[in-house]
């Protein structure tokens, strides 16, 4: 046997079956995924830029470096004359295209994982941060509540911190290249699709290297009126933002099928916040959460129409 192999005249036979052989091996290993892993043209320069950092691939990255500070995103952060807050529901809306070096410019301090008020607040606090208005998704957002990532990322220190976006900067770029070669193979055998996102250090907007889309119109949710505990600990959080933060408050709802529009009316009202409504009807979602980047567009436009408005009427 090892005498065929390596004989001169049979070279050319070995090579073609070890090729199929080959074949045949990625072809199994990857024949329940739905698609070949993609490799991202020059990604290293995206996720080292000046415009932006590596915020998630299978974890969270941007929960470690705005809580710790890091990425130089911290002096635009305190610059920012209005802070947005909300889950991935507000990161996936907002489109960096628009607001980007618009007037009344925001900043995104959206999270993943559906992170309610707590995290942010801790980030707030830390570094003090007074915009003048803070523009709060209310969509389940008053819960008092954090998600475990986050109160793992709160607990961990600075040092671990710096540790774990190195180690995932480097895994990103080396499974990159690994798709690059060999595009349905994955060392960790996973049939899922991947996300990968980038974060402005700018703005804080949400920008999608890759990302599942699987389209659909929204369901409405149910039409329930807040309770009283909701009511109470968001009128809470409202005033300390108003009081220690000295910013003012307004709230949004971005089309969500979780949280009515007679919840979050109802709920402003009670609260005596300002709130900017938009409609569902005719939404698309590209999954079960979260809006359409087109739809993320007109919404966008809309929130920066009563931006320009809000400060007019402060002038």
């Amino acid at each position: 046997m090892i005498s065929f192999i390596f004989n001169s005249k049979n070279k050319y036979y070995t090579c073609c079956l070890a090729t199929l052989l080959l074949a045949g091996i990625l072809l199994y290993v990857g024949r329940e995924l739905p698609t070949a892993f993609k490799s991202i043209p020059n990604l290293k320069e995206q996720i080292f830029s000046d415009e932006y950092y590596l915020q998630y691939n299978d974890v969270s990255i941007d929960d470690y470096v705005l809580f710790h500070g890091l990425q130089n995103t911290i002096p635009h952060l305190k610059a920012a004359e209005t802070i947005l807050l909300g889950s991935s529901r507000l990161g996936y809306a907002i489109q960096n295209n628009v607001i980007r070096g618009k007037e009344h410019e925001p900043y995104v301090l959206a999270f993943g994982h559906e992170e309610m008020d707590i995290f942010p607040s801790k980030i707030i606090s830390r570094f003090d941060l007074r915009p003048k208005l803070f523009v709060i998704n209310i969509d389940e957002f008053f819960e008092n509540k954090m998600s475990k990532f986050a109160s793992k990322v709160a607990k961990e220190g600075y040092f671990p911190a710096l540790r774990s976006i190195f180690e995932y900067n480097v895994s990103t770029l080396a499974q990159n290249q690994l798709h690059k070669y060999l595009p349905y193979f994955s060392p960790f055998f996973t049939k899922r699709e991947e996300s990968l996102l980038v974060r402005s250090r700018r703005n804080g907007s949400w920008n999608f290297l890759k990302e599942p889309i699987h389209e659909q119109d929204i369901r409405l949710p149910p039409e329930l009126s807040p309770t009283a505990e909701q009511i109470a600990y968001g009128r809470s959080v409202v005033q300390r933002l108003k009081d220690y933060q000295g910013s003012d408050v307004v709230f949004i709802l971005i089309p969500n099928p979780n949280t009515s529009m007679k919840w979050a009316v109802e709920y402003a009202d009670a609260l005596g916040v300002t709130f900017w409504g938009y409609p569902f009807e005719g939404v698309k979602l590209r999954d079960l959460s979260h809006i359409t980047e087109q739809e993320g567009q007109k919404y966008t436009e809309f929130l920066m129409e009563k931006l320009k408005d809000y400060y007019k009427d402060k002038m």
